[in-house]
């Protein structure tokens, strides 16, 4: 890993050879600090600084870079070390001429940091999304560490320049933070905030057990309502629920997993233990959540497969370009449970770690994975330590589950992101242990598929503008909120559609809005008075008045309304489990734990 690094550490470095001045004409007299380098555990750190009297082939190296070369390249000739040599000294040189020149010549001065950022980030585009240069540990932590921060523990939707509540992060904050579901900040500590989630973060973030005040706009309410909280500290919990239910004459367990952190084996084992309690007969289905789930740590998710896998059984495998990076992961440790029928939920936001999960779960014939088929990646990045406390997220090996195959999928256009696609790929069939046949795809297919419903446009569109939400606020404000008031279902449909026009909300799916851009385009086109008219008729007979619609859709729009009136007058917990029972994946697993036979013929095994 180290000497991959260094030839991007070195390019850095050559850049910052170029003192910034002010003056332009100063540029010419720059003389540049030089520093060697040293490694220490897979990073490069700086040593000493170099004399003036270092000849840039002592500051290079070149003997230590051309042996970096043929480790990876491997052997060549030595014919072509001065061609390389060349190769190398024409690239900087390139480099550190144009650097110069936009110092010098600019239209505007460019600090030479903000100028390298903008060199490395247009090098890491080039390559791949997942390669990244960050110029300090903050800009790093905020794309890989995102565990724990310091703030109110709410999400906050950004809907027509609103900065709307839309949830809570846990049960402490939806308790005890004053604020409500449907609230829209417009102050912080006094400060008219630009509807920005950028803007909010800033202001609410801080130091912990620290007053913040907030000033939000809630519906039903003429004024704003002045709100006095404290900041604190939100662990994101990597275990968003866990549930113990009844199946048949059993017990079963669910597991929803959203993020892969060096914490979250612990949870999971812990919350496992308590279900093992039961005698293993009792023991009727365990089901892993993975859907959603972006990945994280590659040790996280070999932890978390070693808890279902006997002892010595393939994980993941890994290769690179480097030696080093060529590996087979085998469960090392006592699983926990390595027979009760198991059952992992993905989705196409299954990603990465999820993968490798799954992967193994499903070569393995330890369980079914059931959902629909996930993202599609499979290679696996590094974090190297550069000069001046920056870092680079690097791409440094594609993984492979038990079978061998690959999941990547190439989804970008550079010439790296393609290259990285094809390596080591093949279209070879794969076979689990027991002899099932899988193949080579972007992203694991699972063995049930579950198809997404077809989405209601109209509903999908109150949704995303929180209009529900909203709504059950102003009714909140106004009387008890029970889900008595949907015995009178005409009723409450009747006051959501006058709360909609009262919005001025006049919605229009996307097909009238392409009529609407086909008119405009004819009224100016005079030679076509025929065909505008047939298309203003057509708008005509398609759109649709407001009472119409939520007429149209009042199951979902009474459902929606449930949903909302449920999740305030329930615990955080309670509410969880309530959607949960709602959920198709979740039917259809509870299903297939009622019926061992078809879960083990899924899984090639006779019984």
């Amino acid at each position: 890993m180290k000497d991959k690094v260094k030839l991007f550490a070195l390019l850095f470095i050559f850049a910052c050879f170029f003192l910034y001045h002010s003056k332009s004409e100063h540029l010419d007299k720059i003389q540049p600090n030089l520093w060697a380098f040293g490694t220490s555990d897979d990073t490069t750190v700086i040593e000493e600084e170099a004399s003036d009297s270092l000849t840039q082939d002592e500051v290079w190296d070149w003997d230590e870079i051309y042996r970096i070369y043929k480790q990876l390249k491997g052997e060549k000739e030595d014919s072509l070390r001065d061609e390389y040599y060349f190769q190398i000294q024409k690239s900087f040189d390139i480099f550190a001429a144009a650097f110069r020149e936009l110092l010098k010549n600019y239209v505007i001065e460019i600090p030479p940091l903000e100028l390298i950022e903008y060199a490395l980030d247009g090098i890491t585009r080039q390559l791949d999304p997942y390669t990244d240069f960050f110029l300090n540990e903050k800009e790093l932590n905020d794309v890989v560490s995102n565990y724990e921060y310091v703030g109110l523990g709410i999400v906050v939707s950004e809907i027509d320049s609103s900065l709307v509540v839309v949830d809570f992060i846990d049960s402490l904050a939806k308790d005890i933070s004053g604020l409500k579901f449907g609230d829209q900040v417009v102050f912080i500590d006094n400060v008219k905030l630009v509807p920005n989630l950028d803007t909010l973060r800033a202001y609410t973030s801080g130091k912990e057990n620290s007053r913040i005040e907030l000033r939000v706009r809630r519906e039903g309410v003429d004024t704003l309502i002045p709100i006095v909280t404290f900041r604190r500290k939100i662990e994101v919990p990597e275990v968003s629920f866990s549930k113990i239910f009844d199946v048949d004459d059993g017990k079963a367990i669910f597991i929803s997993i959203k993020q892969f952190t060096p914490n979250m084996p612990d949870v999971v084992r812990e919350i496992l233990r308590s279900f093992v309690k039961f005698k293993p007969e009792e023991r009727k289905g365990i089901i892993i959540d993975l859907r959603d789930n972006p990945g994280g740590t590659l040790e996280s998710a070999i932890q978390l497969c070693e808890m279902f896998l006997p002892p010595n059984t393939i994980i993941v495998s890994t290769r690179g370009r480097a030696e080093d990076e060529e590996k087979t992961y085998k469960a090392t440790i006592a699983p926990i449970d390595t027979t009760t029928p198991l059952i992992v939920l993905v989705n196409n936001g299954s990603a990465s770690a999820s993968e490798i999960v799954a992967a193994a779960i499903q070569d393995n014939d330890r369980g079914v994975i059931l959902g629909e088929k996930t993202f599609g990646k499979g290679i696996i990045q590094s974090i190297a330590v550069l000069p001046y406390d920056s870092y680079l997220k690097i791409t440094t090996a594609k993984y492979f589950s038990p079978s061998g195959r690959s999941i990547h999928k190439n989804r970008y256009l550079s010439s790296a992101s393609k290259q990285i696609g094809k390596l080591y790929s093949t279209d070879t069939l794969f076979y689990t242990k027991n002899g099932r046949v899988v193949r080579e795809s972007n992203g694991i297919q699972p063995d049930i598929e579950i198809k997404e419903k077809d989405r209601n446009s109209f509903v999908d569109y109150i949704r995303s503008k929180a209009l529900i939400v909203k709504f059950i606020t102003r009714i909140e404000n106004q009387e008890p909120l029970s889900l008595g008031i949907l015995q009178n279902k005409k009723r409450i449909l009747e006051k959501f559609s006058n709360y909609l026009k009262e919005k001025g909300i006049d919605y229009k799916p996307f097909t009238e809005t392409l009529l609407d851009t086909m008119i405009a385009y004819l009224e100016r086109d005079k030679t076509q008075g025929s065909l505008l008219q047939k298309f203003k008729g057509l708008k005509k007979e398609m759109h649709k008045p407001i009472d119409k619609l939520v007429q149209e859709n009042s199951n979902e729009i009474l459902e929606e309304i449930e949903n909302e009136i449920e999740r305030r007058i329930v615990s955080f917990y309670e509410y969880k489990y309530y959607v949960l029972q709602q959920d198709e994946y979740f039917k259809e697993s509870v299903t297939l734990l009622k019926n061992p036979k078809r879960y083990y013929e899924i899984l090639g095994v006779k019984k």
